[in-house]
C-alpha cells in the first residue's frame, strides 16, 4: 500500500508540485519516452494498480458485467464497484476512454465484416482461420479484452 507522510504540505506547495508533475507528463508525446518516465516514477505494483483501475473503468463503459471484470483482471468485486462509481461521476478519465471506446467499436465492426467477407466457401476464406477470428471476437465481446 502506498504511504504518505503524516506531515502536511501547504496547499500552495502541493499545487506547485502538481503543476510540475503535469508539465513532466504532458510533454511526453511518444509512447517509448512515456513508458520510460512511467517506469521510473512508479513501482511495478503501482503501474499494475493504475492500469487495472483504468481497465475497470473502460470495461464498465463497454457494459461488461462486474463479475467478468473481477475474474479477468483478478481484482475484488468491491474494487470493480468502487471504480464503477468513480467512473459515473468522472469528467477526467471517462471522456478519454469514451473516445477509445468509439475507436474500438469501429475496429470491432471491421473485424465482423472481415469475418463475413472471408467466410469459408468464399475464395480466400479458410475454415480454421475464420473460426479463430470468430472465437477471438466473441471472447473480446464477452470480456472486453
Amino acid at each position: 500500500m502506498v504511504q504518505i507522510s503524516k506531515r502536511k504540505v501547504s496547499d500552495r506547495v502541493l499545487e506547485n508540485i502538481f503543476e510540475l508533475f503535469f508539465k513532466l507528463i504532458a510533454k511526453e508525446r511518444n509512447k517509448n519516452d512515456f513508458n520510460k518516465l512511467f517506469e521510473e516514477l512508479f513501482s511495478y505494483t503501482e503501474r499494475i494498480m493504475i492500469a487495472k483501475r483504468v481497465a475497470i473503468m473502460y470495461l464498465r463503459l463497454k457494459k461488461i458485467d462486474q463479475f467478468t471484470i473481477s475474474k479477468t483482471l483478478k481484482v475484488s468485486s468491491g474494487t470493480v464497484a468502487k471504480y464503477s462509481i468513480i467512473a459515473e461521476g468522472s469528467d477526467g478519465v471517462v471522456p478519454g476512454l469514451q473516445r477509445l471506446l468509439l475507436k474500438d467499436e469501429i475496429v470491432g465492426l471491421l473485424e465482423d465484416t472481415m469475418n463475413i467477407v472471408l467466410a469459408p466457401g468464399i475464395p480466400g476464406g479458410h475454415w480454421a482461420t475464420r473460426w479463430e477470428r470468430v472465437k477471438a471476437r466473441e471472447r473480446k465481446k464477452r470480456t472486453g479484452i
